[in-house]
């Protein structure tokens, strides 16, 4: 249903303009389902939505208790973007290193597994956002050593699907 993806992303964006995390959370999740299943519908939106998510990943108190929930969501939603949307335009190297950065998710089990199994299977795809540039591959390898450590120390976080 293109009309009312394009509808609900317009929506999501004001969402995510809103103080309220757990409607800002909602409306981040939101931006990544249409960036992953509607793209055509997401194109027009994308310049804000990644602007805006950038805002609420970049937050001083981001990954503050209160926020880290939210915060993976709109990295999750960042991720798909990314990996999904890259232009080296919009959408660049400057959002891959951030993404990069910012795994593993931790905060919510389901999230988590989402975003690390998307990421894996673009690796494995050799996904250009990923590979276009040599400098990643120690960002890659550095955001996989992460995960894994995260997986090994801490499994009752639960941040990979197995």
């Amino acid at each position: 249903h293109p009309e009312i993806a394009s509808q609900s992303g317009k929506k999501f964006l004001l969402g995510m303009a809103l103080e309220d995390r757990d409607i800002v959370q909602s409306a981040s999740f939101g931006v990544g389902l249409i960036a992953e299943h509607a793209p055509v519908q997401f194109q027009p939106i994308k310049q804000a939505a990644v602007t805006q998510l950038m805002q609420i990943i970049g937050e001083a108190d981001a990954r503050s208790e209160d926020k880290e929930v939210c915060t993976e969501c709109a990295i999750g939603a960042l991720g798909k973007i990314v990996l999904l949307h890259y232009d080296n335009a919009i959408v660049n190297q400057a959002h891959v290193h951030q993404y990069l950065t910012m795994l593993p998710l931790k905060a919510e089990s389901e999230e988590a597994q989402n975003v690390h199994k998307l990421f894996f299977k673009h690796i494995l795809g050799k996904n250009t956002a990923l590979f276009g540039v040599p400098e990643n591959k120690d960002k890659i390898v550095g955001a996989l050593a992460r995960i894994k450590e995260i997986a090994t120390t801490k499994p009752t976080l639960e941040i990979l699907d197995t």
